[in-house]
């Protein structure tokens, strides 16, 4: 068969060694694909795979380029083992490639991958009897790759883990799916035409009033009506902009500057001049001289997807650009505070359970994330994305970073939320001489601000959703994101109303135990309850401040 270059030893080089070399691999490939030199091509891509995924600084540039020259390989592959009947070794790079995936942005496409791997070995559509083959085969035809069979079952359950952590919360507490005539709910109008039959309705899309049937004081929904006031952005600032003028800005300073281009232009023109002018105590000064003057500008269509938007640095108006299908989001840079160089991204889980009255609930941990890269010296357009912005598919685990792995005595995994990264974080930030009581209070009272200031929407929205007797029926699981600037105040930069509930494993540690714990305590928190059930008076939900076990802080 072919060589396979994913074992062989290789010589560990930098990130920009890796792309010079990945770039003349893929050419040398394209080249030997013109010339039909099929055998060769995927000898080039095979090696360019390895290459980036063994490489001692594998930066995101480079795992896109392995990617795509896995992509390469496999586009490839029919005709060339169609002629020599080799489809296990298609399926071997199949695998390989669903691993690829997996470590890196997408499980979804890993799982398509493993099961068109799988598919290869025997027409039978059933998962385990076709790892088993696979098992089987390889042992046979591929002795020295008999490991990655291994990591595709490994890899199987997983991804099928991951992806239905909320729905195992729900099995572990004894809720099943509503099943209509034996069968699975999968429509609306079938839920809804049997409200009766179901205790819990728990979407990822945005629900309308006429989907959801006839609701009584039992029925739990995971959307809580009017909830963009406080997600949008723009409402949010909007909302916040008021009531820092109902209530000074003392109460309401933890949101940085926000302004729309070119609606606010010549507001955004006097704050910019405002700033400029402000007095700057650090000593970052005197090698940034763009210290806290300037500004992140989002380029985006109205109905572009803001995760695909361009993001530029802005230290001039004279700088600032729109065509008539764009529109600019600009918000004043928080300067962070700095982890072994890094950016944190601090992630508040956050319930609103009623409404009437109002209780709020945060959970004793946080989701803890650094950049990828370390943030520069002076932050400009030319600076990385992954120097100074976190995504929920690209971030560095905080056990890793030198400034923090001595305060965890235990690493998170699938099994355990390990040492709460709340405290780590604080012990840490009690180190550099912040007042860690007063930032405690900031995070908390940053998120009952935000949520009791939209109480009276909420309210309005819940009954014009629902026109029984009962606006409790409503929940909303929120994740307030927040950044920590240099001198240890938090600022409220996002939040999301439908966070990402998606483990991320690293060789290190796992996000797994965490929203494991997470899942299950929210749905115990919420309280479901069949017809049969105890009342909600019977029930308890037990409610822990920070002893390090699983719990949700009462805040309303």
């Amino acid at each position: 068969p072919l060589s396979d270059h994913t074992f062989a030893d290789e010589t560990e080089c930098s990130g920009d060694a890796v792309l010079s070399q990945l770039l003349r691999l893929q050419a040398q490939a394209d080249s030997m694909e013109q010339s039909h030199d099929t055998r060769g091509a995927v000898d080039c891509r095979l090696q360019a795979v390895a290459l980036a995924r063994h490489a001692a600084v594998a930066t995101p540039s480079d795992v896109r380029h392995a990617i795509t020259a896995y992509r390469h390989v496999l586009a490839n592959q029919s005709r060339l083992y169609s002629t020599f009947h080799m489809q296990a070794f298609q399926g071997l790079c199949q695998l390989k490639y669903a691993r690829l995936l997996h470590q890196h942005p997408d499980d979804d496409d890993a799982v398509a991958s493993l099961r068109e791997a799988c598919r290869m070995y025997d027409p039978l559509h059933l998962m385990v009897f076709h790892v088993v083959m696979l098992s089987c085969r390889l042992t046979l035809s591929h002795g020295d790759d008999c490991p990655l069979v291994q990591d595709a079952i490994a890899l199987l359950h997983d991804t099928q883990r991951d992806q239905h952590l909320l729905v195992a919360a729900f099995a572990r507490l004894g809720l099943a799916p509503l099943q209509v005539d034996g069968v699975d709910t999968h429509s609306w109008e079938l839920a809804a035409a049997h409200a009766d039959e179901f205790d819990l309705l728990w979407s990822v899309t945005p629900l309308s009033p006429a989907q959801l049937g006839k609701l009584s004081h039992r029925h739990k929904v995971n959307q809580l009506p009017g909830h963009d006031l406080v997600v949008s952005p723009a409402k949010r600032y909007g909302r916040y902009i008021t009531l820092q003028g109902d209530h000074g800005r003392y109460e309401f300073n933890f949101m940085p500057p926000e302004f729309y281009f070119p609606r606010h232009k010549g507001a955004f023109v006097k704050a910019f001049e405002a700033m400029r002018g402000m007095a700057r105590f650090s000593d970052r000064v005197n090698a940034d001289p763009h210290f806290k003057r300037r500004w992140l500008v989002t380029k985006t269509a109205p109905s572009a997807d803001p995760s695909t938007a361009a993001v530029t640095i802005l230290t001039d108006p004279a700088q600032l650009e729109a065509t008539p299908d764009q529109q600019l989001r600009i918000v004043h840079v928080v300067e962070p505070m700095l982890f072994s160089g890094h950016k944190a991204h601090v992630g508040v889980f956050v319930v609103v359970s009623s409404i009437d009255p109002l209780r709020i609930y945060i959970y004793h941990n946080v989701l803890l994330r650094m950049s990828v890269q370390k943030y520069p010296a002076a932050l400009d357009s030319s600076s990385p994305r992954e120097s100074f912005e976190v995504s929920d598919t690209s971030w560095l685990p905080p056990w890793e970073v030198d400034d923090l792995k001595a305060h965890y005595t235990e690493l998170p995994s699938t099994q355990s939320e390990g040492t709460s990264h709340l405290k780590v974080l604080l012990r840490h930030l009690e180190h550099v001489g912040v007042d860690v009581a007063k930032f405690h209070k900031d995070v908390y009272s940053n998120v009952v601000k935000t949520i009791a200031a939209s109480r009276g929407h909420f309210a309005k929205q819940a009954r014009q959703a629902s026109p029984q007797p009962s606006i409790d029926s409503f929940f909303q699981l929120f994740r307030f994101d927040m950044e920590i600037d240099d001198f240890g105040k938090p600022w409220v930069v996002s939040v999301q109303a439908q966070p990402s509930l998606k483990p991320q494993h690293f060789g290190s540690g796992s996000t797994g135990g965490l929203f494991s714990a997470l899942t299950t305590d929210l749905v115990r928190l919420v309280g479901v309850l069949a017809p049969r059930d105890k009342t909600s008076a019977q029930l308890v939900v037990q409610v822990r401040e920070h002893t390090g076990s699983h719990g949700w802080l009462t805040l309303g």
